[in-house]
């Protein structure tokens, strides 16, 4: 309740993630999410435009791609570095984080597939 006196914070804080990106799992994750929802946005906005060249569309799909694997992956680093959950605390937490994103992209691309007929 006490952020919502400061709406700046939500567009300050990837800023001040990067001081401590290298310290806190959280910071990463600002970071990670702030970069897919960024370069998901510029592959949106280049697939309308069409002036815009090929390789940059490339480039945007491919850092919105990683941006999306480490977006997924993290959460299971942060639930891996907690110490108050025995069952938090295990090495394959980040890999079950991926595998789980990894099955929803796929059902869900084929759920928009069998519905759009593509």
């Amino acid at each position: 309740a006490a952020d919502l006196g400061r709406p700046f914070a939500a567009t300050s804080s990837p800023l001040a993630a990067l001081e401590f990106f290298a310290y806190s799992w959280m910071a990463r994750g600002i970071i990670f999410v702030s970069g897919l929802l960024l370069f998901s946005l510029l592959y949106t906005i280049s697939v309308f435009v069409k002036k815009v060249p090929p390789f940059a569309r490339i480039t945007f799909s491919t850092l919105g791609m990683l941006f999306g694997l480490f977006s997924t992956t993290y959460s299971g680093f942060e639930f891996a570095a907690t110490t108050g959950i025995p069952f938090w605390n295990n090495a394959g937490i980040p890999v079950l984080f991926l595998a789980g994103g990894t099955f929803v992209g796929a059902g869900l691309g084929y759920i928009l597939a069998f519905v759009t007929k593509g």
